[in-house]
């Protein structure tokens, strides 16, 4: 269990350990997906035909192709802009455009489904979204050791207060946490996956781009998007939670309750994170008292970490005459972070 208020900041390279795709890849993955091609007939040839599904669904054209077309087009110039693009996201934000909106989403949407379905990490099929996770695939990610340290003292009365000292606020789209939890920490005290659903959803994520959908265990209803994705309706309604940059600065109440997470804190621990300006300045607030703050920078040079340090900083308004703050940024993967630092992270 986590001895001290602790917040996760989940950035790609912490999906990535479990086999989701970073920025280039998904930006890779996207342009596939949107490269639609038909012939003469009218055969799609190239592209998602699930994705200009949705949009014939969306824009309820019946013949009439014409706002379909248009769409395709947009795909066509994400495709392009790609080229130069630092992510999605970015490309989405700057181009200030419905319907590359509609479409960037749509991609997004299909392309973390498709690599949830894919990860060797979680072996879901599409006739069994549920199946359980080979948790020996674990080993060698962070994942297996957020595991332990959350079961670590806990007895199996407690398991209703596992989650009080740690929240997450994680940039990611994908569910691998909330479907991965369960899972560990039910085989740990011999249970049922299902036994710790509610145990499991005291764990308070954030996500500042939102999510392609809720798990069917999480939505309330029972309804939901299955791990992996399903049907077009899926995909329409996942492509529907996902969040621009713009949108987000635009609900005060989402960054609100980031801003006082990161406040109520004593650690904060940046996980596969990329620290690049867009994402930082939606953490941006004064953080108050001096507390731990830890990170990895995996492939990142020492001169970019030391600007990385100030930008922290100054996005925290972290004053530090007397050096209070500990603070140390290691260029290591998480789950090196997590095995090399672990008291230090639980403690």
């Amino acid at each position: 269990m986590f001895n001290s208020k602790t917040v996760l900041v989940l950035g790609a390279g912490a999906s990535y350990e479990v086999g989701l795709p970073v920025g280039e890849q998904l930006l890779k993955a996207i342009c596939s997906l949107l490269d639609v091609k038909f012939e003469r007939s009218s055969q799609q040839t190239h592209g998602d035909r699930m994705i200009i599904d949705a949009l014939k669904q969306i824009l309820n054209e019946g013949r009439d192709v014409t706002r379909l077309n248009e769409h395709i087009r947009k795909g066509l110039q994400i495709i392009s802009s790609a080229v130069q693009a630092i992510s999605i996201d970015n490309i989405i934000d700057a181009l200030e455009d419905e319907q590359v909106e509609l479409v960037g989403k749509l991609a997004i949407a299909r392309s973390i489904h498709s690599a949830e379905r894919a990860s060797k990490h979680f072996a879901v099929t599409e006739n069994d979204p549920n199946a359980a996770p080979p948790l020996g695939m674990f080993f060698d990610t962070w994942y297996d050791s957020f595991t332990k340290i959350l079961t670590e003292n806990v007895k199996i009365s407690q398991l209703d207060r596992m989650f009080e000292n740690v929240q997450i606020v994680s940039f990611n789209y994908d569910r691998c946490i909330e479907q991965y939890l369960p899972y560990s920490i039910a085989n740990y005290y011999g249970l049922k996956h299902y036994e710790l659903h509610s145990a499991v959803s005291n764990l308070i994520i954030h996500r500042p781009y939102g999510i392609v959908g809720d798990l069917p265990w999480k939505s309330g209803d029972g309804k939901g998007v299955p791990f992996g994705g399903g049907t077009i309706d899926d995909l329409i309604s996942s492509a529907s939670q996902v969040r621009t940059f713009t949108e987000q600065v635009k609900d005060r109440a989402e960054l609100n309750d980031i801003h006082e997470a990161l406040k109520w804190a004593d650690k904060i621990v940046f996980l596969g994170f990329g620290y690049n300006q867009q994402n930082m300045a939606l953490l941006a607030t004064d953080i108050g008292a001096p507390k731990k703050i830890v990170g990895t920078a995996h492939k990142i040079s020492n001169d970019n970490c030391m600007v990385i340090k100030d930008e922290i900083f100054s996005n925290f308004n972290i004053q530090d005459p007397n050096h209070q703050f500990n603070f140390k940024i290691v260029p290591s993967e998480c789950r090196t972070l997590f095995n090399d630092l672990s008291r230090l992270i639980s403690s």
